[in-house]
């Protein structure tokens, strides 16, 4: 072999042994392991609320009435249950009983529901509270003999959001708002 083939050789080798050591050092520096680690999501079953009209007596013009809400939490949370607002849902005169149809739509523009904001709450998990809003439906005073017997459902949205706020209730406790 000639001695200019020798070092072509050599050099072709050189080369090669350079680009295989710096794929063994790409390899050596890309290693990356992976890891897992087990995450949970906090459980928040279905909050239970129920209703209730807590006077006895017809409403007269002027008059109000208390409404009571039920709220049950299940025993299946791990979290709190914050109570971010209560409100009254609009009562449409097609639920309104008693006063002829054609008055039902007036009627129906007498009675005023209370507005609450944030009533603060905090549930524990396993728990009943009783929230009674007081005056939560007025029959205004203005309101006409036509609208005279007639009946109505109320119904209240209760919004509830998870939270691990400490609760600010007990099982069986009665908050007036």
């Amino acid at each position: 072999m000639q001695k200019r083939s020798k070092r072509i050789l050599a050099a072709a080798l050189a080369v090669a042994g350079v680009i295989a050591a710096s794929g063994i050092a790409y390899a050596a520096f890309y290693y990356a392991p992976q890891a897992t680690a087990q995450g949970a999501a906090a459980k928040f079953g279905e909050i239970t609320v129920t209703a209730e009209w807590s006077t006895t007596a017809p409403l007269l013009p002027g008059n109000a009435a208390d409404v009571k809400l039920t709220i049950a939490s299940p025993t299946n949370n791990n979290v709190q249950a914050r109570i971010s607002s209560i409100t009254a849902v609009n009562i449409p005169y097609t639920d309104i009983e008693g006063p002829l149809a054609a008055d039902k739509p007036d009627c129906a523009t007498w009675l005023i529901e209370r507005v609450l904001g944030n009533p603060g709450i905090v549930l524990p998990p396993n728990s009943v509270v009783v929230v009674t809003i007081d005056d939560a439906i007025t029959l205004h005073g203005d309101a006409t003999v036509k609208c005279q017997g007639m009946t109505f459902p109320t119904k209240w949205n209760v919004q509830l959001d998870a939270t691990n706020d400490p609760a600010n209730t007990s099982h069986g406790a009665s908050i007036t708002i």
